[in-house]
């Protein structure tokens, strides 16, 4: 997975929130995240830590019965509290946690929304 090819179908000044309203994108990037137990530990932890979430407010997006998606809860906090974090931030940092799968499900995303453009 090429980064330079993602990074060239989204604007620089894209932000997360053109993302965030994306149910479906949302759902899959979400579920790759919320993943426990993989072997590097890059989750929705390593993306929080990432991103700038202090630590002690990264204990806020455990996983409950009522908050079953720490990801989801997560992008619903930085919306709030960053909200001109952009695309190519996000981008950034899950290259820099090698989650080329995550990267692979917005790459497809932002192809299918381009070609949509031209039909």
């Amino acid at each position: 997975m090429n980064m330079h090819q993602l990074l060239l179908l989204v604007s620089d000044n894209d932000s997360l929130k053109d993302i965030l309203d994306d149910v479906e994108l949302m759902d899959q990037v979400s579920d790759l995240l919320n993943e426990e137990g993989l072997v590097d530990g890059k989750n929705w932890r390593h993306l929080a830590k990432e991103i700038g979430v202090p630590r002690d407010k990264r204990k806020e997006f455990e996983p409950t019965e009522d908050r079953p998606s720490p990801t989801k809860l997560l992008f619903d906090i930085i919306e709030t509290f960053d909200p001109d974090i952009t695309v190519e931030e996000l981008i950034l940092a899950l290259v820099a946690m090698k989650r080329h799968d995550v990267l692979e499900a917005m790459k497809k995303h932002f192809e299918s929304k381009l070609s949509w453009k031209y039909v």
